[in-house]
């Protein structure tokens, strides 16, 4: 491996999408939204949108949807970026139950590699992962695999 301070930032971000906890999106549509490189096809965009449960059309302003639906276009412009690892900040904590698992179940069925940045969790999310860290204070207090997890 490379030490991280050797490769410059463009190579880093070619493999790497990152999904806030504060959706982000641009003025636009919904498809500009979705698809910033412009490589997906409207259907492709329309698909994503409908596993979602999302019935928006492509061409609304992007802006003009809940807080949950700007997540979930957020979340899809992740998964059609197609980079080897994602990086998810608290990505669920604007959904409820039903939309949390949606997403997770399509995060965690990507081809890419995922880390999964959480406050609040329960034991059934966690038991999804491979393998868990847990920080306190800057530091690693634990580091295994989720059924060895103790909740305090």
């Amino acid at each position: 491996g490379r030490k991280l301070d050797e490769l410059d930032d463009s190579a880093i971000h070619s493999q790497l999408s990152f999904l806030p906890a504060q959706p982000l999106v641009f003025d636009g549509t919904v498809s500009e939204n979705i698809s910033l490189c412009g490589k997906d096809s409207e259907a492709e965009k329309s698909r994503m949108l409908q596993q979602f449960g999302m019935h928006t059309d492509l061409h609304q302003k992007a802006d003009q949807g809940s807080l949950g639906e700007l997540q979930r276009i957020c979340v899809i412009r992740t998964l059609l970026e197609r980079r080897p690892l994602i990086v998810a900040d608290e990505s669920t904590a604007h959904l409820d139950r039903e939309n949390q698992k949606s997403v997770e179940n399509m995060l965690l069925s990507s081809e890419s590699a995922l880390v999964y940045i959480a406050h609040n969790y329960n034991r059934e999310m966690m038991n999804r992962f491979d393998r868990v860290l847990e920080l306190k204070n800057g530091r690693i207090v634990y580091d295994g695999k989720p059924q060895m997890y103790r909740f305090s």
